[in-house]
């Protein structure tokens, strides 16, 4: 099995996941890391993801996965 066939396979797990947890009643707003990354220091770095940083990284993620701002799959009209 080729990784193409791998990475569109996760893909697609990835985003059924999203479209079940939604129809479930999480949004964005649930997507987030654990409370230590934001609040505590990383020790490579001596920083803590900034919440301006973790939005940034979300929006990048989504559009990544070809989703809209909410974490959705876009239509495919």
């Amino acid at each position: 099995m080729d990784s193409y066939v791998c990475d569109e396979g996760g893909h697609a797990s990835d985003t059924s996941l999203s479209t079940t947890n939604n129809s479930e009643g999480l949004t964005a707003a649930d997507d987030h890391l654990p409370k230590r990354f934001t609040s505590e220091a990383l020790p490579e770095t001596k920083k803590s993801i900034t919440p301006e940083q973790m939005a940034i990284l979300l929006r990048e993620y989504y559009a990544a996965r070809n989703w809209d701002e909410n974490g959705l799959p876009k239509s495919e009209d």
